[in-house]
């Protein structure tokens, strides 16, 4: 699995399928300013998005960001890829208190996994 911190080492069928979900699916790699309250300064353009980690296999890629507003918010994307296609998606809102794979996978088993194996907080967005 490739870990990474900048979202441009995402395979182009996940990069495309986010762009298609938000309309331009913008995120500011680590370390890199964006938009993380909800005030907004004249002639800023920053990112909405946070990256905190990202890692991708052959057919899945996961990852974690933050979005701002009243407070930061995190978010954890799962996406199942398969020749050129998205074959599942799965998004959940946090607290993820997470920056590497091992962590999220840790707090994802620790904070909700049913007995099939599925995340009870997460919520299915989209199957293909």
């Amino acid at each position: 699995m490739l870990n990474t911190l900048a979202l441009r080492h995402a395979p182009r069928v996940v990069k495309i399928f986010l762009d298609s979900l938000t309309g331009g699916f913008d995120i500011a790699n680590k370390g890199e300013n964006w938009q993380v309250s909800d005030v907004v300064l004249l002639g800023e353009n920053l990112p909405s998005r946070s990256l905190v980690y990202m890692g991708t296999g052959e057919n899945i890629t996961l990852l974690k960001y933050n979005t701002g507003g009243l407070g930061v918010t995190d978010h954890v994307l799962i996406v199942k890829h398969e020749k050129g296609r998205v074959i599942d998606f799965w998004k959940g809102i946090g607290p993820f208190e997470a920056s590497s794979k091992l962590e999220l996978i840790k707090h994802l088993k620790s904070n909700g996994l049913n007995s099939k194996g599925l995340y009870d907080r997460m919520f299915f967005l989209y199957r293909n």
